[in-house]
């Protein structure tokens, strides 16, 4: 009988994930998803999101119907957050100040620039209401100038629609359904004065994704698109406006405000999980000659003090070749023996 003992030492191996910081607002340049702002609370007099020089400020007809409530979500390839604001009740309002939900931004956007943010129906008051999100001013809102995309529009509240220089025109012929969260995708370009706009509903943008996330693709997937001319570009404030006409009220849920110079900036995917940082086991091999015809066993001890218990991890008839067998290392340090006969 023939013994090979020897002896291997384990290190204890850990394998550490790189965290990645979840940025909800990307490289948006003015992002709001109403994240620091407590549940119930009114969105009047908040500060927070990212971009903006002052707080948000609601006119006084409109105080009470301006409320933080749970996020809206859309699926695997948006970054989304926890919280939103929900318009109810709105009988009136306006485009202009102080009619419109406005908050000023720290550094306007020149040129040309992105627009996404994600709204949700609620209640539909009647074909007479007019509610979106835009870039406009502080002192005038969105009533003559600046850039809107409607999530419901004047005249036909179920089509989306567009508001540039004080007027608003319904796109496309897809009608927006009630309880149904869309994001809406603009883009004002400054060198053609058009301000083009895309609707998608969750499973059209994660097709979009699938396809690659470019602008060429953004109509084909779209579920409506249009465009309008557009005098004047970004404006020194977000806002946040509509009115009905008959009194019926509106109830509309926003979220994820975003206005930023690239496409990417307002389309930010989620970040990969980040893996749980574990320890995991090493395995040893044991190679060794056999003999034909000649059985083995091979065998493993934590330690050689008597009295030695040895535990069989392998065993077989030698075939002539080289053998090898493995192992877990744990504990960290083994003693191995093969036995031949």
């Amino acid at each position: 009988m023939k013994i090979y003992i020897k002896k291997i030492t384990f290190s204890a191996a850990t394998v550490i994930s790189l965290a990645w910081t979840a940025q909800v607002q990307a490289a948006a340049t003015v992002y709001e998803g109403f994240n620091e702002y407590t549940i119930g609370a009114n969105l009047d007099g908040q500060s927070g999101g990212m971009g903006f020089s002052g707080a948000w400020t609601v006119g006084d007809s409109y105080k009470d119907t301006v409320t933080i409530v749970g996020g809206l979500s859309f699926g695997p390839n948006l970054l989304t957050s926890s919280n939103a604001v929900e318009f109810t009740g709105w009988t009136s309002g306006s485009w202009g100040v102080p009619g419109c939900v406005s908050a000023p931004v720290a550094t306007p956007l020149v040129g040309t620039y992105w627009q996404s943010y994600l709204f949700k129906i609620n209640v539909r008051g009647n074909v007479f209401d007019t509610v979106g999100v835009g870039a406009g001013t502080t002192a005038d809102g969105l009533s003559s100038s600046g850039n809107a995309l409607l999530a419901t529009r004047y005249g036909d509240s179920s089509l989306p629609a567009v508001r540039t220089g004080g007027s608003d025109n319904a796109f496309g012929s897809t009608g927006l359904a009630v309880g149904t969260t869309y994001l809406g995708l603009a883009e004002y370009n400054s060198a053609g004065g058009i301000y083009k706009v895309w609707i998608f509903n969750q499973s059209a943008f994660d097709a979009w994704v699938i396809a690659g996330s470019s602008v060429a693709n953004l109509s084909t997937y779209a579920i409506d698109s249009g465009s309008q001319s557009a005098p004047s570009g970004f404006g020194d404030a977000v806002n946040i406006g509509g009115y009905t006409i008959d009194g019926t009220p509106v109830d509309i849920t926003f979220d994820e405000i975003r206005f930023g110079a690239t496409l990417t900036d307002v389309t930010p995917p989620v970040p990969v999980s980040n893996p749980v940082p574990k320890s995991i086991q090493l395995a040893v091999a044991i190679t060794f000659p056999t003999t034909i015809g000649l059985a083995y066993k091979v065998e493993s001890t934590p330690n050689l003090t008597p009295p030695v218990t040895w535990t069989t991890i392998a065993s077989g008839i030698g075939n002539g070749n080289t053998n090898t067998v493995f192992d877990i290392a744990s504990p960290s340090s083994k003693f191995y023996q093969v036995l031949s006969q």
